[in-house]
């Protein structure tokens, strides 16, 4: 809550210190593709606050979610297949900045840089090895299905992207972007996300 709290702060902050502020919401949905999972939806609602004519600082949450986490291995020449987690769910609280590149008639082109907050729940589960007992190689490998733990966790992250707004009338833009976050669970152990996103800005 208190990072909640920070920053609607700097958002009213930011209302209040420029004389003619030109604020947007944004909805939009898309894709996520975790590094090594299965793909899944996005859906979020932003809010853009225009700081110049080059600068737009941000505001955005929503959730993300997929499904299985894929594992897979060798062993004497043999390829086995599974996963070890299931039905992620992730709610972003993301702050950030986009810079405007080129603007084109009713085409923009931006970049975004952006730092926020994930909480993310999933469902992880035993993987068993059978090995055969006289050589010990692993003759099969599955999910036990009948097992498995909740795991909440709460990670910070950060992103960049890149993305392009095309001008429907004054007061309704679309937008198309691909971003990169990652999330970092410890300094050998870095989670990586794309997304597909697109949407509607529409002025405030």
């Amino acid at each position: 809550m208190k990072i909640i709290s920070v920053l609607f702060t700097l958002i009213v902050l930011s209302s209040n210190i420029l004389s003619q502020p030109l604020d947007k919401m944004k909805i939009s949905g898309g894709l996520i593709i975790p590094s090594s999972a299965i793909k899944g939806f996005t859906a979020n609602i932003e809010y853009e606050h225009q700081l110049n004519t080059k600068f737009k600082f941000y505001l955005y949450s929503g959730i993300y979610s997929w499904d299985k986490n894929q594992v897979s291995f060798q062993d004497n020449g043999k390829y086995f297949s599974g996963y070890s987690e299931d039905e992620h769910r992730l709610y972003p609280l993301y702050i950030g900045s986009r810079l405007i590149i080129s603007s084109i008639r009713t085409f923009t082109v931006f970049a975004n840089l952006e730092l926020g907050y994930n909480f993310i729940t999933y469902n992880v589960y035993q993987n068993v090895f059978v090995k055969d007992e006289s050589n010990k190689y692993v003759i099969s490998f599955y999910t036990d299905e009948s097992k498995h733990e909740k795991v909440k966790e709460s990670i910070f992250g950060f992103g960049v992207g890149l993305g392009v707004t095309q001008t429907i009338n004054e007061n309704i833009s679309f937008m198309v972007e691909a971003k990169r976050n990652t999330l970092p669970k410890s300094l050998d152990n870095l989670i990586t996300h794309y997304y597909l996103n697109a949407g509607i800005l529409i002025s405030i």
